[in-house]
């Protein structure tokens, strides 16, 4: 049974379209940018560093693989949740299959997928620096074994952590756009806590914290010089082995807790119920006699007072759907985290600390934070986009007669309430960084004309693209990836 569920995933993906775009676009992508570098589009298009060095080639496998990381919940995630999806999992859950070969035969399958993706943005790097027209002088010949060791150090180990992440998130919770969430936490979570550990001479802790493997590799490449970095292959040393042997561990243990909490269940009520609450049903009351009352007249009215009443209620609808959401709050949580430590952080590297002034706290930390603003407000254009389809309520919401221009415009106010709230955290946890470090000249006009009148109508624009495009598109995440 193993066998064959994993081989009807990897049919499937390798049957679809998305798998062939994603695997292209990643190639491209790849061939692009390491052509580039090796001169081919001009003097100004490289450095003095060898282009297809072994360093430059981790430096490139790195950023793509952060890349890489955004499809894991799109493809590992939809491997499972797929049949939450079509409603076949009343049907297939009862079929006599284990979760010993259901849960691994679709986690493999996905992810198996993903790193087929990772191998296509290799081999575009392999093949940037073959083509004709780049400079002899910036490549050296291409060795096959940095390629194979980039990606069983890096890119497999990575897929793995965070696609069992994914995978146990969605499966537990049965919602896609959680894996999306947990991506983006992990990636917050992960830069605070090396810029908490980081130092001049970092500890082995330091070292374990990063899932994916970086922080050994630039510890000891860190003092190379130009001459080292381009002939030196990428040392193997026993902080990085130890590292990628505890994330698989940490990897192995959530697919283990997964494997105890997954139930072959229809409704999952152990994932929704509140503990301690019983899952016996209700008894349904005693049917009283039925006394006819006279129905209201109503008279419709489509003004355009009723119609702005009914965008400004379902804008605050949809806002509050997106502020009451779990992930929503662990990514806020997060966001003022990161906030917190990279103020309380600056230039800790060097020993020396700048004072929180206004300046300073809008500064760095909004480089950062602004990606996760325009970020968020991609994921959820596509959530509110498809909120109605969804919940298979489309059919019900399109009958009604509202002007497409109200359900619309609801779902780009709640859009915009949502960036207002995410810009009123970085207002919040800088005013809490500057009482905690004894600086009372806070500048709160400065604050309030750098967030809401420097960046805000920024966002604004993203988030008008962002529903253009999950209009156009009817899968959210082709939309996403698009974003």
């Amino acid at each position: 049974m193993f066998f064959a569920i994993l081989r009807f995933e990897l049919k499937y993906w390798l049957k679809h379209i998305a798998f062939y775009v994603y695997a292209a676009l990643f190639f491209l992508f790849a061939l692009l940018t390491m052509a580039g570098a090796a001169g081919m589009f001009g003097e100004g298009s490289s450095g003095l560093e060898v282009a297809n060095s072994p360093f430059q080639i981790f430096t490139f496998a790195l950023f793509f693989g952060k890349l890489l990381l955004l499809l894991v919940p799109a493809i590992v995630g939809e491997t499972i949740f797929r049949d939450y999806k079509s409603n076949i999992h009343s049907i297939l859950y009862a079929y006599p299959i284990t979760k010993r070969a259901y849960l691994p035969a679709k986690f493999l399958g996905g992810t198996g997928i993903v790193l087929l993706i990772g191998g296509a943005m290799l081999l575009g790097l392999l093949l940037g620096a073959c083509l004709p027209g780049a400079d002899a002088a910036k490549t050296i010949p291409p060795d096959p074994g940095v390629y194979v060791q980039v990606f069983l150090l890096y890119l497999v180990p990575n897929v793995l952590v965070v696609g069992a992440l994914v995978f146990a998130l969605v499966a537990i919770g049965r919602n896609i756009y959680a894996g999306f969430m947990s991506v983006l936490i992990l990636l917050l979570l992960r830069e605070a806590v090396i810029r908490l550990t980081g130092g001049p001479d970092p500890g082995l802790a330091s070292l374990l914290v990063d899932p994916f493997g970086e922080t050994p590799t630039h510890q000891v490449t860190r003092h190379w010089s130009a001459a080292d970095r381009n002939t030196l292959p990428i040392p193997l040393e026993a902080a990085l082995v130890f590292n990628r042997l505890v994330w698989l561990a940490c990897a192995a243990a959530v697919f283990g807790y997964l494997y105890r909490r997954f139930s072959f269940e229809q409704n999952n009520p152990a994932a929704h119920a509140p503990p301690g609450r019983s899952q016996t049903p209700e008894p349904h009351p005693v049917r009283q006699q039925y006394v006819p009352n006279p129905l209201p007249k109503i008279t419709p009215d489509f003004s355009a007072g009723p119609q702005i009443r009914a965008l400004w209620r379902l804008a605050w609808s949809d806002f509050r759907f997106v502020r009451s959401s779990g992930a929503f709050g662990s990514i806020l949580a997060a966001g003022a985290l990161f906030i917190a430590v990279l103020l309380l952080n600056t230039n800790a590297q060097s020993g020396t600390r700048l004072l929180p002034a206004s300046w300073v706290v809008l500064g760095l930390p909004m480089i950062f934070f602004s990606l996760l603003v325009q970020g968020l407000t991609f994921l959820y254009a596509g959530v509110l986009v498809h909120r109605a389809r969804a919940a298979r309520f489309h059919a019900i919401a399109d009958a009604t007669p509202m002007p497409d221009r109200v359900l619309f415009g609801s779902k780009f106010l709640a859009l915009v309430f949502m960036q207002i709230l995410l810009l009123m955290l970085v207002l919040a946890v800088g005013l809490a960084v500057q009482v905690y470090e004894g600086y009372l000249d806070f500048g709160i006009g400065h604050y309030l004309f750098d967030l809401f009148v420097v960046h805000l109508p920024g966002f604004v624009v993203w988030a008008l693209a962002a529903l253009l495009v999950q209009t156009l598109f009817t899968n959210p995440y082709r939309g996403l990836f698009v974003l």
